[in-house]
């Protein structure tokens, strides 16, 4: 077998893991995510997932280094699952990391609609202070 350490396996590993998500995920491929599920329902659902498409993105990877280096049948497959492997453990790290900056940037936003809100109605409605002078005006009235 060809000696594929630890630094080629990670680095198709990433590769796999990144193209897979940014397949799923990525927005430069939502016109083809929206056609799969509008026609093709399970095709869809496969593409969106990135962990289901790392299987398919691998394969590719996987004959591609089997005919390159002349792989056997048992080293293809072996190599096949490490990669899934590792591009599961890769699109986890990304996609989880899409999710929380995801959620930071609603949560400043929300932070920065409700200051807006705060001060909208700050500016509109008048002071307690004010609120009692024309209280007091109005009843004299």
């Amino acid at each position: 077998m060809v000696v594929f350490d630890g630094i080629n396996l990670l680095i198709w590993s990433l590769a796999v893991g990144v193209i897979s998500v940014t397949i799923a995920k990525g927005g430069p491929f939502k016109w083809i995510k929206e056609y799969l599920l509008a026609h093709h329902k399970y095709i869809g659902q496969l593409v969106a997932c990135p962990f289901c498409l790392s299987h398919y993105v691998s394969a590719a990877v996987t004959v591609y280094l089997a005919i390159t280096y002349k792989l056997s049948v048992i080293e293809a497959v072996v190599l096949w699952l490490a990669l899934i492997a590792g591009a599961g453990a890769v699109g986890l790290v990304l996609v989880t990391y899409l999710w929380v900056s995801k959620l930071h940037s609603l949560t400043i936003a929300e932070s920065r609609k409700k200051a807006e809100r705060e001060k909208f109605v700050s500016e509109r409605l008048p002071s307690e202070k004010r609120k009692h002078e024309f209280w007091e005006e109005v009843s004299a009235e």
